[in-house]
This record gives C-alpha cells, sequence and structure tokens, in this order.
C-alpha cells in the first residue's frame, strides 16, 4: 500500500464574487487501498502556505469553495485520502480572481465535439441546438 495517486489539475467550473465551484477526475491509481475522500486546500497566489479548506468523500468530485473574499488571487489543489498519507498533490489550478464572471454559454461547450470524415461526394448534415 501506498499513497493514491493525486488527481490531474482542478477544473475551475464557476467563479463568483464569494466562491469558486471546482471539479476533478478521480485518479487512476488509488495505491492499492481505497479512496475515502478528497481534501481541498488554498493559497494566494503570492502566498507560500496551503490551508485546507473542505474534505469531501470519494463519491464527490466537485466542491463550492464558500466565503472567499471579492478581488483575492487564489490557487486550488485537491489531494486523494486513503489509508496512506497523501501523496504531494498535482499541478494546482492557474491563479483564479474571485469576482463574478458571466455563465458559461452552454453552446461554447465543446466537450462533446469530435472528429469526423465525410468521404467526398458524401453529404452530411450538422444540427446545432442553441
Amino acid at each position: 500500500m501506498y499513497a493514491a495517486d493525486a488527481p490531474d489539475q482542478p477544473k475551475v467550473e464557476k467563479i463568483t464574487k464569494d466562491s469558486v465551484t471546482l471539479s476533478w477526475k478521480k485518479p487512476a491509481n488509488d495505491g492499492g487501498t481505497r479512496i475515502t475522500g478528497y481534501v481541498i486546500e488554498k493559497k494566494p497566489a503570492d502566498g507560500r502556505d496551503w490551508t485546507e479548506v473542505a474534505e469531501v468523500p470519494e463519491r464527490e468530485h466537485s466542491y463550492i469553495v464558500p466565503n472567499l473574499k471579492e478581488d483575492d488571487d487564489v490557487l486550488f489543489r485537491i489531494r486523494p485520502v486513503n489509508a496512506v498519507d497523501p501523496r504531494e498533490p498535482r499541478r494546482p489550478t492557474d491563479a483564479i480572481t474571485v469576482q463574478d464572471q458571466p455563465d458559461k454559454s452552454s453552446f461554447l461547450d465543446s466537450s462533446g465535439i469530435k472528429d469526423i470524415t465525410v468521404k467526398a461526394d458524401k453529404h452530411f448534415e450538422l444540427h446545432i441546438s442553441y
């Protein structure tokens, strides 16, 4: 048994004037023992020390970090928890300025887009919902 691999860089889903919503994927390697949760940590962009924000159960892969100060620049990282002490986390988020952000348009979400090949002289249709 050994410490589980840390998740990849957390994804910033939403930023408001006093919160940040993060998401992450479960790490591929659990270290030989079940992951029981995740620790979310933050630090000021110009700071040195990380502080624990929350610990969430293993079934959770997103978290809204509340009670942040507007216009602060912060970074976040995620550590998995298993029977062994956590490993150093992977890359943290880029610096985030805590302030209201416009909502993301689902039209611009490219996560479901994939390459297609159309042979010459063949027709195809493209339907876009908005």
